[in-house]
C-alpha cells in the first residue's frame, strides 16, 4: 500500500479498495476535501478495517507489522497516525464485501 501511494504523481494520494459498494463519488470528494486540512484521511469499514486511506506524505510505519484482514487494522492505523503526529479525518463508516454474508447483503440492498 505504501508503494502504491508513493507512486502517485500528486502530492496527495488516495488508495481505495474495490470491495465496498458504499464508495461513491461524494465519498471520494469528501476524502479529497479532507486532505485540504488534514495530513491523512481514513475511510473505516464495519469489520475493523478500512476501505480508503489518503495522505500527503507516505510513512512506511503506517503499513508495517499490522495483522491485515483482522478487526484491528483501522485501530492500529489510528494509533500509528497519532504516534507519527499526523492529523487525520475519518469519513463515515461503510461496510465491505469480504464474505458470503456480505455479498448477500449487497444483493439485498435497497436501490432507489
Amino acid at each position: 500500500m505504501a508503494t502504491a501511494l508513493r507512486s502517485s504523481e500528486s502530492a496527495k494520494a488516495l488508495l481505495v479498495g474495490t470491495d465496498c459498494p458504499g464508495v461513491t463519488a461524494g465519498y471520494l470528494n469528501a476524502a479529497a476535501d479532507a486532505l485540504k486540512t488534514f495530513d491523512a484521511v481514513l475511510g473505516p469499514v464495519a469489520d475493523g478495517g478500512y476501505v480508503l486511506i489518503g495522505m500527503h506524505q507516505v510513512r512506511d510505519r503506517l503499513f508495517s507489522d499490522i495483522r491485515w484482514s483482522t478487526n484491528v487494522v483501522a485501530q492500529v492505523t489510528r494509533a500509528r497516525l497519532a504516534e507519527l503526529s499526523m492529523s487525520f479525518c475519518e469519513l463515515d463508516e461503510l461496510w465491505d464485501v469480504d464474505e458470503a454474508a456480505d455479498y448477500a447483503r449487497w444483493l439485498a440492498r435497497d436501490i432507489d
